[in-house]
């Protein structure tokens, strides 16, 4: 059925503590910034199919980079599997081509070891450019019956780690999450439409008018993230939304483009540095100056 006047809200709690392309059924996952900035914290996500968090992990230390003392783990689930995802925060300590630490999950029936990875540090990373973030939306077919069930994703491909993204109305500049914190643990709350989304001002109207809406999803904390080579280059994989369509009618349709200003964060220090306590409890948070337009391609398909 459609719906109108699309509100979504997410919730999130995070505890803050002092590559290569994935296929996301793999036993191993690991997800890092393909490319980091010396003496800046950074960090670094393992994921180990089927264990328990009360499995054990044991990280090997390495030539030029400090490990996090404080690591954390969680259950989480990606394309239908669970997994124990193990986060920590990495410090390269020198500048070239430098060999990830090897993890391992340990369980009582099996060892599921990471491969042997190696991450570029350099001093200081360039501004964003036009390559450093791709929008790609995309349909699972060209041509539908009209009893088809339509899916159309819009996935975010980014060489950076943080990112923030706002829409081109200036009207929507104000949309920054509200922060609250204590100690070492920050609560983030989020609230959003349909066209902060999907980055489409024209989009919610064009659904209404043409399809039903059958189910939607985003991924805003960003909990699903993947690595993919795309254009022979390492990029950090993220879903922006999901929805599947059921046509009204027969036809050619044309989904326009999306479009956000993405400010971009070069590490977790550069992060955190925009985290401006109020004294209160809670935080103010600026956007850095790292910032550029991008857009999707459309998206053409028929319904027959």
């Amino acid at each position: 059925m459609p719906r109108k006047n699309i509100l979504l809200v997410a919730f999130y709690v995070l505890f803050f503590t002092s590559c290569y392309s994935q296929k996301v059924d793999e036993d191993v996952i690991v997800i890092i910034q393909p490319k980091l900035e010396n003496n800046t914290t950074n960090k670094m996500k393992v994921l180990f199919k089927g264990l328990k968090l009360t499995d054990s992990i044991s990280i090997e230390n390495v030539d030029g980079l400090e490990l996090n003392d404080y690591p954390s783990k969680k259950i989480t689930e990606l394309n239908g599997n669970k997994y124990l995802e193990y986060y920590t925060n990495i410090i390269p300590t020198k500048t070239g081509k430098i060999n990830l630490p090897i993890v391992k999950g340990i369980s009582d029936s099996v060892t599921l070891i990471s491969e042997p990875k190696i991450v570029e540090v350099v001093d200081a990373l360039p501004n964003v450019t036009e390559d450093d973030i791709v929008l790609k939306l995309t349909s699972d077919k060209k041509k539908y019956s009209l009893n088809d069930t339509i899916s159309i994703t819009l996935y975010e491909y980014s060489k950076y780690y943080n990112v923030s993204k706002i829409t081109t109305n200036t009207d929507n500049d104000f949309s920054m999450p509200k922060i609250e914190g204590k100690e070492n643990e920050l609560a983030i709350e989020m609230e959003s439409d349909f066209y902060k989304v999907s980055g489409n001002a024209t989009l919610e109207k064009y659904i209404e008018e043409n399809f039903y809406l059958e189910e939607f999803d985003w991924d805003p904390f960003k909990d699903k993230t993947t690595m993919e080579r795309l254009n022979d280059s390492l990029y950090l994989k993220n879903l922006l939304f999901s929805m599947k369509l059921t046509p009204k009618r027969k036809g050619k349709y044309k989904i326009k483009p999306s479009e956000f200003v993405y400010f971009v964060y070069k590490s977790e220090t550069d992060y955190f540095d925009d985290f401006k306590p109020n004294g209160d409890g809670s935080y103010k948070v600026s956007r850095p100056k790292n910032k550029k337009l991008f857009s999707s391609n459309s998206l053409e398909f028929s319904v027959k």
